[in-house]
């Protein structure tokens, strides 16, 4: 049984955009857009999410936490991270991923304070990543992609200073990996 799902959309070009991108990423073909999207759903029956085996893995661990990330949870895999760095400050896959969590994070967020927010943390995340791990190609990727956008936030004087910090992890990682 087919259902059509409808609502209303802002005005705004932007917004129109964001949402159609939304709904091609969900695998949802629009029948049209303008001052309101006409979508339609196929009733499906609920089923319970598959069980877990939580005994062998660590509901904090890499594997678990980057299956979290790709599955476009950001703010769960945040939070789990978090738990982690508050458990072992100086655990350096954590931090690394803990700055690329919060980059997305930054650029996924709307309110451009939040946003700014996000990108200080991953900045912060990945420059800790950084002292710890200075030889590890992921590591400074994750840094230097960190700062360069939290540059982006800043005025010029601020912006110097982390966009030479970003060119100078960049070049770390050519003579690590030409």
């Amino acid at each position: 049984m087919t259902h059509w799902l409808v609502f209303p959309l802002a005005s705004s070009r932007a917004r129109v955009r964001k949402v159609r991108r939304l709904l091609l990423a969900a695998g949802v073909v629009p029948l049209c857009f303008g001052a309101a999207a006409v979508v339609p759903i196929e009733a499906q029956p609920l089923r319970p999410p598959p069980a877990v085996d939580v005994s062998t893995r660590d509901p904090f661990g890499n594997e678990v936490v980057d299956e979290i990330f790709f599955a476009g949870r950001v703010a769960e895999a945040a939070q789990r991270l978090d738990i982690r760095l508050e458990r072992d400050s100086a655990d350096v896959e954590a931090l690394w991923r803990g700055a690329r969590t919060s980059l997305v994070a930054g650029i996924l967020e709307p309110d451009p304070d939040l946003a700014e927010a996000w990108f200080k943390r991953a900045g912060a995340l990945g420059e800790a990543a950084v002292t710890l791990r200075a030889d590890d190609p992921e590591v400074l990727y994750w840094a230097a992609a960190s700062l360069g956008r939290e540059a982006l936030q800043h005025g010029p004087r601020t912006s110097t200073r982390l966009i030479q910090r970003m060119w100078d992890l960049t070049h770390r990682i050519l003579e690590i990996e030409p």
